[in-house]
């Protein structure tokens, strides 16, 4: 499957929308894209992870990076809409405390030990 990534910048916040799979193959895009996002000038850059159907090591590792880049520089980073499969893997690799995680809401009740 393919991806389709779009940077929307704003005054304050930097958007990454972002569909279909973060795999190998769609690392490079998406780097690309995290990069020109944490190169412009706002406070924040925000992922949309809504459309996303799966993500993979290389996805989590661009994430991680551009999280680290704009802490070094005072700006904040958060994820939102994040599926099911993603939200797992951040709990599992306990980056659910390390990222600003937010998963889509029908996906959040459905994870153990959450209220439905």
């Amino acid at each position: 499957m393919s991806v389709t990534i779009d940077v929307v910048v704003g005054d304050r916040v930097a958007t990454v929308l972002v569909a279909g799979e973060l795999d190998l193959g769609s690392a490079a895009t998406l780097n690309e894209a995290l990069g020109l996002a944490c190169a412009s000038d706002v406070a924040e850059v925000a992922v949309d992870m809504s459309g996303v159907d799966f993500l993979d090591s290389t996805a989590v590792s661009g994430l991680i990076r551009c999280f680290m880049r704009l802490r070094d520089t005072g700006r904040t980073f958060r994820i939102e809409g994040a599926g099911t499969q993603a939200v797992n893997l951040f709990r599992l690799t306990r980056l659910d405390q390390l990222l600003n995680v937010s998963g889509r809401r029908h996906d959040l009740r459905s994870l153990p030990g959450r209220p439905a």
